[in-house]
């Protein structure tokens, strides 16, 4: 399994054990839904690179903080072995980030790792349209929040 967080704006907020530690978090929810094999890619940019892809690939014209884009369905066959296969993309805003994190009253890094487990959690399969599925999700949320900011919940 093959997670690569890419920061391209924001580099200097960020330090590298946390990139590395969250690389390996969102390894651990590959493994845990058995995508081992799975490659993903996550990429923190700035609220224009996300305004222009929530415009492009969802009609809504203005930035978010997190958008993932899955490339298999829920239940899908992946590669046999050891060939590996792509699940999706995630792209964070830093400035929606540092903004809630503000709101929220914490680090940034914390508010980083809540959106890209929230993503992941897009890409296998979640999601929060309905009320029990986003309880669903946001225990998750806060399962794998704890893995990496011990004694924090999700929002």
């Amino acid at each position: 399994m093959t997670v690569r967080i890419e920061v391209l704006h924001g580099k200097e907020l960020l330090a590298e054990d946390f990139i590395a530690n969250l690389e390996k978090l969102l390894d651990q929810m590959l493994l845990d839904y058995d995508l081992q094999s799975g490659e993903v890619a996550v990429a923190i940019g700035t609220d224009e690179l996300l305004h222009r892809l929530n415009q492009e690939y969802r009609n809504q014209d203005r930035p978010t903080d997190v958008l993932s884009f899955a490339y298999l369905e829920p239940g899908e066959d992946t590669a046999p072995g050891d060939q590996e296969y792509a699940v999706g993309d995630i792209y964070i805003s830093i400035e929606r980030a540092e903004e809630q994190a503000d709101l929220a009253g914490h680090q940034l890094e914390n508010e980083i790792a809540l959106l890209a487990i929230h993503g992941m959690l897009h890409l296998l399969g979640f999601d929060h349209l309905k009320d029990d599925e986003a309880e669903k999700m946001q225990a998750k949320e806060s399962k794998y929040l704890r893995l990496i900011v011990p004694g924090k919940e999700g929002a």
